[in-house]
C-alpha cells in the first residue's frame, strides 16, 4: 500500500467484489517511500486470495497494466501502457530521491497503491503523477518494495533507507577537475561536507573525490551506470 498524509492507527478495506470490510492493522510506515504495510488477521478476508509474485525492473518500452480504485467510480479499474523511464526521481511525500518507473499509463487519484504489472507480476506501486503533465505517472519498482519489506520483516519495524552521510557537488568544470589532480579518463564528485556521526566519516574527508561507488564509475555529473 502507499501512504499519502498517513495518520491512522487502522484502517478499513475490503475485497473487490464484495461489500463486507475488514479491520487491517498497520504493520509499518516508510516516509522516503511512500509506503505502508497492512494486516488483516481476520482470516475469511484471506478465503480466495492469490498472492503475485515479484517481477523485477522493466525494460524501457515494456507493457504495464496498472490496477486501482482511481476517482470516477467504485469497482476496480484497469489501465494499460509502457516503461517510459526508469530513474532516480524526488519522491514528493518526502522528498526523498530514490529510483522510480515512469509508465505513460493513466494513473489518477485513488490509484496509489495499487499494483502495476507486466506478465502477471509485480513491478512496482502507483503512487503519483507530474503534476500539469499528460499521461506521464510514477510507480515505486520492485528493488524499493523489497527493501522496504525485507526490512520490516528483519526488525519488526521499518527502520530506514540508509545514506553515506555527505554533501557532494558535480565536476563538470574543466577547471575544477584540473584543480584536483583528475587526469582526463577520470570522473567522479566534489565532497563538499561530511556528517561528523555519518558512517563515512572514517574514510572520506572534505575535498575528496569520489570516483566509484560499488565498483561503478561515478560520472562528473553524479550519475552511475543503470545497467
Amino acid at each position: 500500500f502507499m501512504l499519502l498524509g498517513f495518520s491512522q492507527t487502522s484502517v478499513m478495506v475490503r475485497k473487490q467484489g464484495s461489500p463486507e470490510k475488514f479491520v487491517a492493522k498497520v504493520v509499518a510506515v516508510g516516509h522516503e517511500c511512500d509506503l505502508a504495510l497492512l494486516s488483516v488477521e481476520d482470516e475469511d478476508f484471506w478465503t480466495g486470495a492469490t498472492p503475485l509474485e515479484f517481477g523485477g525492473i522493466p525494460d524501457l518500452h515494456d507493457s504495464v497494466v496498472v490496477v486501482g480504485y482511481p476517482t470516477g467510480g467504485d469497482n476496480i479499474s484497469v489501465t494499460g501502457g509502457v516503461v517510459s523511464r526508469i530513474e532516480v526521481q524526488t519522491y514528493s511525500h518526502a522528498n526523498y530521491s530514490l529510483l522510480a518507473i515512469q509508465i505513460d499509463a493513466a494513473i489518477n487519484a485513488g490509484n496509489s497503491g495499487g499494483p502495476a504489472l507486466r506478465d502477471g507480476k509485480v513491478i512496482g506501486v502507483a503512487f503519483e503523477t507530474l503534476a500539469n503533465a499528460e499521461a506521464i505517472g510514477y510507480i515505486i519498482p520492485v528493488p524499493v518494495l523489497e527493501h522496504f519489506l525485507v526490512d520490516v520483516e528483519k526488525h519488526q519495524a521499518y527502520q530506514g533507507i540508509c545514506c553515506l552521510g555527505l554533501a557532494w557537488q558535480r565536476m563538470e568544470n574543466k577547471q575544477l577537475r584540473a584543480h584536483c589532480g583528475m587526469t582526463r579518463t577520470q570522473t567522479g564528485v566534489y565532497i563538499t561536507w561530511i556528517d561528523p556521526l555519518g558512517p563515512a566519516k572514517s574514510t572520506l574527508h572534505v575535498a575528496d573525490v569520489l570516483l566509484e561507488i560499488d565498483g561503478l564509475k561515478i560520472a562528473n555529473d553524479g550519475t552511475i551506470p543503470f545497467r
